[in-house]
């Protein structure tokens, strides 16, 4: 009994003093009772101060990608910059294709003009998904080998292009063509060592380059 009564004094007693001090708007509500222990008194906060409420209501609305959303974007990213190199290249060969290329002496088996964008277009798709089959399937040194040569293969691809297209020197880029097929070829052994299915991958873009490099040795033989 004169427990309840003592108890019953200290809540009237915290009713008429109040629970948290007087603050104005633009302070945070502060705890006046110290029987509490300082972690207990933040949450006890945190939960009773509505702005902290719709901190937590905006944060719970965010969307969140799934895991399935996630594979997609890594395995469209590697896709995404490959086709970004071969964009970069289209951009430096479109003047020359129309003025320069057509009055060359061009071989018997030179495609027509509009065959090239399409199969660039398929081959460079090729090089990032083998990339990215490459990257998830392979680790340590063997990894870092064939990922090393499908950028140097990268690298002398998109020099190819600014060479022969934006410089208009075809017998230096018939050295860069040799020099891609070598890298190409180095590329798929090293990816052959960490997947077979990324390696098959890059076989019919090595053949293209070969028939390319075959191509640029015509072109600049007939044009010299």
């Amino acid at each position: 009994m004169i427990l309840g009564l003592a108890a019953l004094g200290q809540g009237v007693e915290w009713a008429r003093l109040g629970y948290f001090a007087a603050v104005d708007d633009t302070k945070e509500p502060k705890m006046t009772s110290s029987w509490l222990p300082s972690s207990t008194q933040a949450r006890v906060a945190s939960v009773l101060d509505p702005r902290s409420k719709v901190s937590r209501a905006a944060t719970s609305d965010q969307p969140r990608l799934g895991p399935s959303r996630r594979k997609l974007i890594r395995f469209v990213g590697p896709i995404v910059a490959c086709e970004a190199v071969g964009g970069l290249a289209a951009l430096v060969s479109g003047p020359a294709v129309s003025d320069w290329l057509p009055p060359l002496d061009q071989p018997r088996f030179q495609p027509p003009d509009w065959v090239f964008g399409p199969v660039w277009t398929v081959f460079y798709g090729l090089i990032g998904m083998s990339w990215r089959i490459t990257h998830d399937t392979g680790a340590g040194q063997a990894r870092r080998a064939a990922e090393g040569w499908l950028a140097v293969q990268l690298v002398l691809n998109a020099a190819w292009s600014y060479i022969f297209f934006g410089q208009r020197r075809i017998g230096w880029a018939l050295v860069d063509s040799a020099l891609l097929a070598t890298a190409v070829a180095v590329a798929l052994y090293k990816v052959r060592r960490v997947s077979g299915a990324a390696a098959i991958l890059l076989v019919p873009y090595l053949a293209w380059v070969i028939f390319a490099t075959a191509l640029n040795a015509a072109l600049w033989h007939k044009n010299r």
